[in-house]
């Protein structure tokens, strides 16, 4: 092999601290900025019915207040402003990270994906008292 077939096959990669030489058919393992994430989170958009459910659980005295916290934070997620995950969680005092949680769950598994998710462990029993 000659010089220039062996600089052919190397790359200089660049880092903070240093310079090193690497092959470049050696495939990149992947870490944690092996894929960009994408900027703009999927928009939530909401047909009457679903609008119109939503609202009606925030409404409801007998719903629990972590479902009425979910729903209204789907409200916000599709309103026609179109809210960026940092805007809606500065508005409800949570983390980013809290709302794109539930925007996912939503846009997988739709209005039955705000429940609580059944837990592990011995189901919590009551007396009759």
């Amino acid at each position: 092999m000659t010089i220039s077939q062996i600089s052919a096959q190397l790359r200089l990669v660049w880092t903070n601290q240093e310079v090193y030489v690497r092959l470049a058919t050696c495939p990149r393992p992947p870490g944690k900025d092996a894929m960009m994430p994408d900027p703009f989170a999927p928009a939530i958009v909401l047909d009457r019915e679903a609008q119109g459910r939503l609202q009606a659980l925030t409404r409801a005295h007998s719903t629990p207040q972590a479902l009425v916290f979910r729903c209204r934070l789907i409200l916000r997620l599709a309103a026609r402003d179109q809210p960026s995950n940092l805007q809606v969680a500065n508005e409800f005092g949570c983390s980013r990270n809290t709302v794109v949680l539930w925007r996912a769950r939503f846009l997988q598994h739709g209005l039955a994906g705000l429940q609580d998710a059944p837990r592990s462990g011995r189901p919590r029993n009551f007396s009759p008292r």
